[in-house]
């Protein structure tokens, strides 16, 4: 039985950029050789409107894709809708980044994560050499669920530090990080209160290939076909 999900992908295209190709291939892959039938969208970043609650409300997951991005402050909206509304979203690279930024921005108040500029600009440059490295997942995270293994070979554009402060407060608001790099960065993060909200320094769409699946962008998808079937059923109870 085939079951229809629409996903929003929030970021700038750029077909030359081969892990935006990655991650329409991905996701193609997944619509061939699953039960899930796949429409996506991209969304530029400047051209999100300020009546985007509507607009995202009918989308069953949200992806945000890989930077640069034009409008940077754009992806924090797209991310804290997507956190207060239990919508599902999976974020890479610089939208790892973000992801953290907005929790702590907008959840915690943190003075110590004022300074956006360090993290995000609007001209934040993207690295686009990709390294494969190892990451070792927390035993008893959704991740590692997933994945099904203490660590994995995944491509990494970037690395990325916070301080032992902000990584204390992330923990003590649930909002767990769930994989280290070989240099005991973060690498993922995930939010425990929410039923798909994580976050990854690697990009999974470059290891998906038709032949192997990557577990962790199949278990978004079905995540979101899971809201889909709750917005249906919902629905039936109010018709």
């Amino acid at each position: 039985m085939e079951h229809c999900i629409d996903i929003a992908i929030v970021g700038d295209y750029n077909f030359s950029y081969v892990h935006h190709l990655a991650l329409n291939r991905a996701l193609n892959d997944v619509d061939k050789n699953t039960d899930l039938r796949l429409n996506h969208y991209w969304f530029p970043t400047k051209e999100i409107l300020p009546d985007y609650r509507k607009t995202f409300k009918k989308f069953d997951g949200i992806w945000i894709a890989p930077g640069p991005y034009q409008s940077p402050l754009n992806i924090v909206k797209i991310i804290e809708f997507a956190r207060e509304n239990n919508v599902p979203i999976l974020a890479s690279d610089l939208g790892f980044k973000i992801m953290i930024l907005e929790f702590l921005e907008n959840l915690i108040s943190n003075p110590a994560a004022s300074g956006r500029t360090s993290i995000i600009t609007e001209d934040e440059e993207q690295e686009m050499e990709f390294t494969q490295k190892t990451v070792s997942l927390r035993s008893g995270s959704q991740i590692h669920k997933i994945y099904k293994r203490d660590w994995i070979k995944e491509y990494c554009g970037s690395e990325f530090s916070i301080s032992d402060i902000l990584r204390e407060t992330l923990e003590k608001n649930n909002f767990l990080i769930t994989g280290y790099s070989e240099n005991l960065e973060p690498a993922a993060i995930e939010l425990a209160s929410h039923p798909f909200f994580i976050g990854t320094i690697f990009l999974p769409q470059i290891t998906s290939n038709e032949a192997i699946l990557n577990p962790l962008i199949v278990e978004f998808l079905f995540k979101s076909y899971e809201k889909n079937q709750q917005q249906q059923s919902k629905g039936k109870k109010l018709a």
